[in-house]
């Protein structure tokens, strides 16, 4: 699998990747941190660098994306 991008998919946050017979699939946040654990228990798993570089573009995104009000309050995280 390949990290391609970042998009919104029905006001959620979702990953973009390509799999080995040029399909895309959309994960969002949650299935992208279940499917992330499952590739480290497998500890020769290739695409764990892909996942974690999604997981870190969707938190960027996430996080710059963020409303006005929210910014003001450094308790909500």
């Amino acid at each position: 699998m390949k990290f391609l991008y970042v998009d919104v998919d029905n006001r959620k946050v979702v990953g973009l990747f390509r799999n080995s017979n040029e399909e895309i699939i959309k994960l969002n946040i949650r299935e992208l941190q279940i499917l992330t654990q499952k590739e480290r228990y497998i500890l020769n798993s290739n695409i764990l660098p892909e996942l974690l570089e999604a997981l870190k573009a969707m938190g960027q995104y996430q996080k710059a994306r963020r409303p006005r009000w929210m910014k003001l309050f450094w308790f909500l995280k």
